[in-house]
């Protein structure tokens, strides 16, 4: 059962394994719980993606009708700005450096995953599309403000692999843009 502050993940990938083993890891690092869907081809992700809201997309990179630049690419065409993670299992230099151009917040190679490289990913994704969100508002402010509490609250607890949450890096991230690094007694007026 899915309660309000867990996350919602959407997984692109035509391998039942893999998202099998991508289960387990997600499992391991967020023992509060999430929803994962899995679609394994083009349509029915681009389908769950208009109907449904997620906190992160996970897009593996060689899927077998379409590459996951060309899934990347038709995300980001429709406007969503939904954090993904690239995932892999035959890693390039290249091919990770695309990705990120075109909107990927990480690049993971599947024979490294581990519970706590999938957590991290995951949290630098949220957080960075956090930050993102709050210093240029019109990215998507009406999705953000119906999730950015939720996911900030979901993120922030605490971890077997996390020794600080996501509030911390989050407030230092916001400081830093905001603020220019300055302590809150020294903000200028916006």
């Amino acid at each position: 059962m899915m309660t309000g502050n867990q996350l919602r993940f959407l997984l692109i990938d035509d391998s039942l394994a893999d998202a099998r083993v991508l289960e387990a890891h997600l499992a391991q690092s967020r023992p509060g719980g999430f929803e994962l869907r899995h679609a394994m081809q083009l349509a029915e992700a681009m389908r769950e993606l208009k109907e449904e809201t997620f906190d992160c997309v996970f897009l593996d990179y060689l899927l077998e009708q379409v590459s996951g630049l060309e899934v990347l690419k038709a995300i980001r065409k429709t406007g969503n700005d939904v954090p993904v993670i690239m995932i892999t299992g035959c890693g390039s230099e290249q091919v990770a450096v695309d990705a990120l151009r075109l909107g990927a917040e990480d690049y993971l190679v599947k024979g490294d995953l581990t519970p706590h490289g999938v957590e991290r990913a995951l949290t630098n994704a949220i957080c960075r599309l956090q930050c993102v969100v709050f210093w240029d508002s019109p990215i998507s402010s009406s999705r953000i403000s119906q999730t950015s509490t939720r996911n900030l609250e979901s993120i922030s607890r605490p971890s077997p692999f996390r020794r600080s949450g996501c509030k911390s890096s989050f407030n230092g991230c916001w400081n830093t843009l905001v603020w220019g690094g300055r302590s809150s007694n020294s903000r200028k007026s916006i």
